[in-house]
């Protein structure tokens, strides 16, 4: 609600809430006369009580609220007459449930909201698809740079392992001190990246996007920090594990020939 309450339209049978479009369109405001005609010819001189803003163009520009018994009016209907009836519930997520129990004791069409919006949602589902795909794919591109600076650095320390190996060292002893490496990197790496992206999404909060949005909606969620962590410590744990099991194998023999 931009202007007024909504709570100021109940049992106002002159009242009527608009929306900031129309109400720049035909340039009114609080308090003011608005006359509407209805599909049947009935007119009705109303107050503006309210002015609401969805942040929709369309239904800023064209939607209004009036109180029941004035629609029924308007319509040349009794008391009884409701079109639609919009039913809030607990948790959202479940609405379909609230659907089926409500098909099987009514003769009415029952619709969830998900239903009604989903256009909306199938464009928001796209939207995270798509930024999770680049997400991965950032992690995974981390993950080759890792793989090939470790590959470089046994490559140059061979002569290195193999004198471990020479004098006791197993198989198992080369692979832990690669991984250690690599989990080191990737902690290190990670713990920077979410100081980074904590301070951006500080900055981001304040970026003011205007209309019903406010500020830029975004929030710090501790399961995403978590997540984000552990999948990084994976990706440098693998490309820890894959070179460093390859030098495990090399042979000290062959290599103090060479």
């Amino acid at each position: 609600m931009v202007a007024g309450q909504v709570s100021d339209l109940p049992g106002n049978n002159n009242g009527i809430i608009i929306g900031t479009g129309l109400a720049k369109k035909l340039n009114l405001g609080m308090d003011d006369n608005i006359s509407i005609t209805s599909s049947i010819g009935l007119k009705r001189s109303l107050t503006i009580v309210g002015i609401f803003e969805f942040g929709n163009r369309n239904l800023d520009e064209s939607r209004c609220y009036v109180n029941i018994q004035t629609a029924q009016q308007l319509m040349a209907e009794n008391s009884s007459f409701v079109n639609t009836i919009y039913a809030n519930t607990l948790n959202p997520d479940i609405s379909e449930e609230y659907v089926s129990a409500l098909s099987s004791n009514m003769d009415y069409t029952i619709e969830d909201w998900k239903t009604t919006n989903s256009d909306i949602l199938s464009q928001d589902k796209t939207r995270v698809t798509m930024m999770n795909a680049i997400s991965i794919s950032i992690l995974v591109l981390a993950g080759f740079i890792i793989y090939n600076m470790l590959s470089s650095t046994i490559s140059q320390k061979i002569n290195d392992i193999a004198i471990l190996k020479a004098t006791g060292f197993s198989s198992r002893d080369v692979i832990t001190i690669f991984i250690t490496e690599a989990i080191i990197m990737g902690a290190t790496g990670t713990t920077k990246g979410l100081l980074v992206g904590s301070v951006l999404v500080f900055i981001l909060s304040k970026v003011w996007m205007g209309g019903p949005v406010g500020y830029f909606p975004i929030d710090y969620e501790i399961a995403i920090y978590v997540q984000s962590f552990l999948l990084g410590l994976l990706m440098t744990f693998l490309s820890g594990y894959l070179p460093s099991r390859k030098a495990s194998h090399v042979d000290p023999v062959e290599i103090f020939r060479k």
